[in-house]
C-alpha cells in the first residue's frame, strides 16, 4: 500500500512537470559589464534581475515558492528542458520587467538551468535583441530559456523554422554539434567530398535511411559573417522501419530539407534552423537574416 502511494504521489508530480514544460526555446547573452539590470524593473516585484560583472541573474524574493518539483532518481524519468513562452519579444521584456509573468512562466523560470552555485542565470532584460528576417518571414511566437531566446518563424517557403540569439559558447557548441552529427556519427558513411566552382564543401553520404547531401559555405560582409549549411534528401529507403514516417518529406537534389545558419553580428551570435522547404530558397533569402538590438516602444 505505502508503495502504491508512493507511486501515485509521483505520478501526479511528473505530470505536473509536464504541464509546466514546453517545447522550444529563446534566447540571449551577453557578457558586457553593465549596470545592474534590477534597476530597470518594477519596484513591487516579487523578484529581482541582479548584475554581477555581466552576468545576470533571477532572484525570486521567496526561493520555496517556486521551487522545481523533483522526481526521484531511481524512477529514470527526463523532462524537457523548461521554457517561458510569449508573444513576442517586446511581451517578454515588458512581463519581466512589470512584474506581470504570469503562473506557469515564473515556474518555467524557476527551473531555468542554474550555475555551479545554484543561482539561475538570465540574458540582459535591458539589451535584447530581434532577428532580422527576410521577405515571406515573420514570428509567431518567442520562447525563453534562460541565457538565451529564440523565436519562432512562419515561412512561405518551409513549414518550420525557429531563429534563436544565444551565447558565444552556445553558439560554437551548435556548430560542433552540426558537424559531429555527421563527420563524427558512426551510422553515417561519408561517400564523397568535393567542392564546386562557387568553393561550397558538398558532402554526400549514406545512412540506414538513406542517401543525403550536405553544402556548407560562408558569407561576409564586414559587420556579419554567415556559416550556411544545406541538408538534401536524395533518396530515402522506404523498407527501413525506420522510414515509415519519413516518407512524405521532402526528397530531391534541388530543395533543401534543412537549412541551418549561424551567425555572428556585431558580437552578437544567433542560429537560424529551418526544416521541409516546399521550394529552393535562393542565396539571397538566406543572407538576409541577421539580428538587430531591440527597441521597447509604448506598445511594447
Amino acid at each position: 500500500m505505502k508503495n502504491t502511494k508512493l507511486l501515485s504521489r509521483v505520478v501526479v508530480t511528473i505530470i505536473a512537470i509536464l504541464l509546466l514544460t514546453l517545447i522550444c526555446g529563446c534566447s540571449d547573452a551577453d557578457s558586457d559589464n553593465l549596470k545592474g539590470t534590477e534597476e530597470s524593473l518594477d519596484v513591487n516585484l516579487n523578484y529581482s534581475i541582479v548584475n554581477e560583472n555581466g552576468n545576470h541573474y533571477f532572484v525570486f524574493n521567496d526561493p520555496d515558492l517556486y521551487a522545481p518539483l523533483t522526481i526521484p532518481d531511481e524512477f529514470n524519468i527526463s523532462v524537457m528542458a523548461p521554457v517561458a513562452k510569449f508573444d513576442s519579444i517586446g511581451e517578454l521584456v515588458s512581463r519581466v520587467k512589470k512584474g506581470t509573468l504570469t503562473e506557469e512562466q515564473k515556474r518555467a523560470v524557476a527551473q531555468f538551468d542554474k550555475d555551479e552555485e545554484g543561482r539561475i542565470q538570465v540574458c540582459n532584460i535591458d539589451k535584447m535583441y530581434q532577428p532580422k528576417l527576410p521577405k515571406g518571414c515573420d514570428i509567431t511566437n518567442v520562447f525563453w530559456y534562460g541565457k538565451y531566446y529564440t523565436s519562432e518563424l512562419n515561412m512561405q517557403n518551409a513549414k518550420a523554422g525557429y531563429v534563436g540569439v544565444l551565447t558565444k559558447d552556445l553558439y560554437e557548441q551548435a556548430i560542433s554539434r552540426d558537424n559531429a552529427d555527421v563527420f563524427d556519427n558512426p551510422l553515417i558513411t561519408v561517400t564523397r567530398t568535393e567542392e564546386d566552382a562557387d568553393g561550397r564543401k558538398i558532402t554526400h553520404y549514406s545512412t540506414s535511411a538513406g542517401n543525403f547531401k550536405r553544402v556548407e559555405y560562408k558569407y561576409s560582409d564586414g559587420n556579419r559573417t554567415l556559416l550556411i549549411v544545406e541538408k538534401y534528401r536524395l533518396n530515402i529507403n522506404t523498407t527501413s522501419t525506420t522510414n515509415i514516417l519519413y516518407e512524405s518529406l521532402t526528397v530531391s537534389e534541388s530543395i533543401p530539407a534543412s537549412i541551418f545558419i549561424y551567425g555572428e553580428e556585431n558580437g552578437s551570435y544567433f542560429e537560424v534552423s529551418s526544416f521541409e522547404f516546399t521550394e529552393a530558397p535562393t542565396d539571397d533569402w538566406a543572407l538576409s537574416f541577421g539580428i538587430i538590438k531591440y527597441v521597447e516602444t509604448e506598445k511594447s
